[in-house]
């Protein structure tokens, strides 16, 4: 689960910092609630739309991180190191 929190997080970035990028990995439903257009992402607009967005998306990777935090427990402690790879 963290690995998948942490594409998540990744593909968050390559949308905020990668003007011109092709490819937009933010959901369409979270662009539609905070007003933010591909457009708006492709030309780097910094928006305070924008930005109430990725303040939405970090807390969101931060809960789900929070979240899965007790399910370490369950992964013997040589095999946590994977998780991050």
């Amino acid at each position: 689960m963290r690995r998948r929190l942490s594409t998540h997080q990744h593909f968050c970035a390559i949308s905020a910092r990668t003007p011109g990028s092709a490819r937009i990995y933010i959901p369409a439903e979270d662009l539609r609630r905070f007003g933010v257009t591909e457009d708006d992402l492709r030309d780097g607009n910094r928006s305070d739309a924008f930005l109430q967005l990725m303040r939405f998306e970090a807390a969101r990777a931060r809960s789900f991180y929070n979240e899965s935090a007790p399910l370490l427990d369950l992964i013997h402690p040589r095999s946590r190191s994977s998780l991050w790879r």
